[in-house]
């Protein structure tokens, strides 16, 4: 088990500090918050990775990312209501944020005037995938409603497990792309 305990104090009492420790006790709130790390780090890492292999310079705008994976985690949260086939149209359905963002906001990845628009489109599926798939993996056991000490730990070792792998990738393909670089 990971540890992860909330000082007894803090919750019981009806300080300020209780109430914002408690409302971290909600599934609703953890899966946006873990929905928003996790597409934040996924974004940084499709961008280095694929700016690694093109040359292409491309980069993840913070607040949009984060916008993207609280929405994203919150679509993957199961509730019982909603089926895993509903999520994935929702999650589908959300293909329509990032085009509305390149047409009116600010876009969550984006390049410089040189990047080509084949290489964004890439880094835009890739990002896609990688952000959803593992999300609903993580967000799992999850309930939408009060969470207990157990679910809390299980999901936050889903999550530091997906950081860390997604890291450990990162590392092997740079490694290899310097490795190929060298060779030719």
């Amino acid at each position: 088990m990971l540890g992860v305990r909330f000082p007894g104090h803090a919750l019981n009492s009806e300080s300020a500090e209780g109430r914002k420790l408690r409302l971290l006790c909600f599934g609703f709130v953890m899966g946006p918050a873990i929905g928003a790390i996790w597409t934040l780090f996924v974004a940084v890492a499709a961008c280095g990775l694929i700016g690694f292999f093109t040359g292409q310079a491309l980069r993840p705008a913070v607040v949009p990312c984060m916008v993207f994976g609280a929405w994203l985690g919150f679509v993957w949260m199961p509730d019982g209501k909603r089926t895993r086939s509903v999520r994935i149209a929702w999650s589908a359905g959300l293909a329509l944020l990032p085009a509305a963002a390149f047409l009116f906001l600010q876009p969550a990845i984006y390049g410089s005037a040189e990047t080509d628009r084949t290489v964004l489109a890439l880094t835009w599926v890739c990002f896609s995938i990688a952000a959803a798939w593992p999300l609903e993996w993580m967000l799992r056991p999850l309930p939408f409603g009060a969470v207990d000490g157990g679910v809390l730990e299980n999901v936050l070792r889903r999550l530091l497990s997906g950081l860390v792998y997604v890291f450990f990738v990162f590392i092997f393909a740079s490694l290899l792309f310097v490795m190929v670089s060298r060779a030719l």
